[in-house]
């Protein structure tokens, strides 16, 4: 027990250190795919193992010298009494109450996300299929993207965000009717081809890492600022993919963009957890003005993805931890007769009692 905590706090204490490095990296480069990648692995080092133990060494004094003892007789010196110290129960503790309090915890997390699964589910069992020219819009622009899976879209009455539902082998892109209604022909495609952007980076498993995350380190708040920023990142990289896929449309992207948030505003939407949304509203008014420059970048370069993957083999697998470092036993000396030591063990015992 108190060696799971060690390792969930060490594992937390070292993922807090990244978070920050991650987050001032972020402040300088503005690569949106090799951001998202780099908090990737900030939530990659919660639940990795101690596969490496990297040691860190301490200084420590030198040993004081000892002084060699006279000999004397032992058989002159009175018996030492000697008292039996009862062995303490093992009780709950601390430890305990800590541990409790986590699981607990994970299993308040677990029965809120089930409940927001179910009532989605119950929500995407009152859909409609979508109508037949956006199906093939959508197939059209899934060959484009590289995703060979067969596409399910529907049309919800809900007030929800546009977004992927990818739990199980099949992907829903679900779409609020009101809200596509109100667009026009090329928002509705670029919304669309945002949506497969998910699909096409494969999002959907970032939930699940998240998710797994979050039911084991609920506690600590790197985890939840983890999960805003690397949805803002992903976020740009999907708006990257439109831009690419999409160039006539950047104007009518924005604006799409733009009407789904007023679309939102004022309810709570249905999102979730697990599911890729359209994004918060306070990272629009950048999101557009991106989108408008065209400076989204939504897919990492040759370098920036190798020096990820070297970045992650070096450190997810490693953990610190203080050397255990020994002083050397002084050498014996002349003096240092075995009689000596018996009678130095003696006076060690007898300073204890």
């Amino acid at each position: 027990m108190d060696a799971l905590l060690k390792l969930a706090l060490t594992n937390a204490i070292v993922a807090s250190v990244l978070a920050l490095i991650v987050w001032l990296i972020s402040k300088v480069c503005r690569r949106p795919a090799l951001i998202h990648g780099l908090w990737v692995l900030v939530l990659l080092k919660l639940v990795t193992p101690p596969l490496i133990d990297l040691p860190i060494v301490t200084s420590q004094a030198p040993p004081p010298q000892t002084m060699p003892l006279p000999l004397v007789d032992l058989e002159s010196l009175p018996p030492l009494p000697v008292e039996v110290t009862p062995v303490p129960e093992p009780s709950w503790g601390l430890t305990g109450i800590l541990l409790s309090l986590w699981v607990g915890g994970s299993l308040l997390i677990a029965v809120g996300s089930l409940f927001q699964i179910l009532r989605f589910r119950r929500l995407l069992g009152l859909a409609s299929p979508a109508t037949d020219e956006l199906f093939q819009e959508a197939d059209r622009l899934a060959q484009k993207l590289g995703i060979g899976s067969r596409l399910c879209l529907w049309f919800t009455a809900g007030r929800t965000s546009p977004l992927v539902w990818a739990w199980g082998w099949k992907a829903h892109i679900v779409l609020p009717r009101s809200l596509f209604e109100s667009l026009s022909w090329d928002q509705q495609r670029s919304l669309l081809a945002h949506e497969l952007a998910h699909l096409r980076r494969r999002d959907h498993w970032i939930r699940l890492l998240e998710l797994f995350v979050v039911l084991l380190f609920w506690w600590h708040p790197v985890v939840w600022w983890a999960r805003r920023q690397l949805q803002q990142a992903e976020e740009q990289c999907c708006d990257g993919w439109v831009v690419r896929l999409l160039p006539e449309c950047v104007k009518d992207y924005a604006l799409a963009l733009v009407q789904a948030l007023e679309h939102l505003s004022g309810t709570r939407p249905t999102v979730p957890m697990g599911a890729s949304g359209i994004g918060s509203v306070p990272l629009l008014k950048q999101r557009v003005t991106w989108i408008m420059k065209g400076s989204t970048m939504n897919r990492l370069t040759w370098w920036s993805g190798l020096a990820l993957l070297s970045f992650a083999v070096l450190l997810l697998p490693v953990v610190p931890s203080l050397a255990d470092e020994r002083p050397e036993r002084p050498k014996k000396k002349e003096g240092d007769r075995p009689e000596n030591n018996k009678l130095r063990e003696a006076l060690e015992r007898a300073e204890k009692l």
